[in-house]
C-alpha cells in the first residue's frame, strides 16, 4: 500500500501489454491506495510522540514613561521561546485523513525585546502546556497539510528577580498567568520506518487572538495581552495501531 502511483503505473502498463488484465486483482494493484508515508487505514488509530521548539512573537506596544522628571515614549514587542514535546492520539477518518488530540508541554523563557533600559526585562522562566485538535490530509509523496485549534496556559516558575532591578523592569509574578486560545495551519513530511511506523518533521503557525487574564501580573505589562503568532517546529514518530 505504500507504493506510489509512479511505480503502479509501470505494473499496470506491463500487465496490459501481456494481455493479463485479469491479473490486476490477483496482485492487488487495483486495491492499492496512493498515500503519504505514515498514513494508516480508515477506521484505525495512531499514536504520535514528538519533540519541538517554539517561538512566540507577541504584540508590539508603545508606552509613555517618566524618568527623572522627564517623559519618554518607548516601543517594543514581547516574545518568548523554548523547547519541549508531547504526545498525540488520533483516528484515521480515511486512508489519507486523520484527526488527532495533541497534548504538549514547553519550557519557556520570556523577554521583552526593546532598546530602552527602563523596559529591559528580567529572565523570566516558566512552562507552556497546550492542547489542540489537529486535522491532517496526506495527499501523497509523504507530505501533509492540516489545521489546528486549541489553547495553552502561561505558567511562570521563576520571575528572575536577580536579573534586573525592580525599579527598572516590568514586574512579573510567579504562577498561572493566563489562558490563551489559538488556531492555525500545519505542514509536514513523513517517511516510513516500517509498515506501521514513520518519522517526520512538522511545522505550524498559530494565531493567538484570545488572552484571558488568570489573575497573574503578566497581564499588567503593557500590551502583553494583545494577539500574537506562535511558531512550532517538531520532530515526531507516528505508530499506526
Amino acid at each position: 500500500p505504500a507504493v506510489g502511483e509512479t511505480a503502479k503505473k509501470a505494473v499496470r502498463e506491463r500487465l496490459g501489454e501481456l494481455g493479463e488484465d485479469s491479473m490486476l486483482d490477483d496482485v492487488g494493484v487495483t486495491g492499492w491506495v496512493s498515500q503519504g508515508a505514515g498514513t494508516g487505514e480508515a477506521g484505525g488509530w495512531f499514536l504520535r510522540g514528538f519533540m519541538r521548539v517554539s517561538w512566540n512573537v507577541g504584540g508590539s506596544y508603545s508606552e509613555l514613561v517618566e524618568a527623572d522628571g522627564e517623559s519618554d515614549t518607548v516601543a517594543g514587542d514581547w516574545t518568548h521561546g523554548g523547547f519541549g514535546g508531547g504526545i498525540e492520539s488520533g483516528y484515521w477518518l480515511t486512508s489519507s485523513m486523520g484527526l488527532g488530540l495533541q497534548l504538549g508541554l514547553d519550557r519557556m523563557v520570556w523577554e521583552n525585546r526593546i532598546k530602552h533600559s527602563l523596559f529591559g526585562t528580567r529572565g523570566t522562566d516558566g512552562f507552556r502546556p497546550d492542547a489542540s485538535l489537529n486535522f491532517r490530509w496526506h495527499p501523497g509523496l509523504g507530505a501533509h497539510i492540516g489545521l489546528s485549534v486549541g489553547g495553552d496556559l502561561l505558567i511562570v516558575t521563576d520571575s528572575g528577580e536577580d536579573f534586573c532591578d525592580e525599579s527598572l523592569c516590568p514586574q512579573v509574578g510567579e504562577g498561572l498567568q493566563a489562558f490563551r486560545g489559538f488556531y492555525g495551519a500545519l505542514v509536514g513530511y513523513h517517511t516510513p520506518l516500517s509498515s506501521d511506523w514513520s518519522i517526520g518533521l512538522e511545522g505550524s503557525i498559530r494565531h493567538l487572538p484570545v488572552f484571558i487574564d488568570a489573575g497573574g501580573t503578566v497581564a499588567d505589562l503593557p500590551h502583553y495581552g494583545d494577539s500574537s503568532i506562535l511558531l512550532n517546529m517538531s520532530l515526531g514518530v507516528t505508530w499506526n495501531l
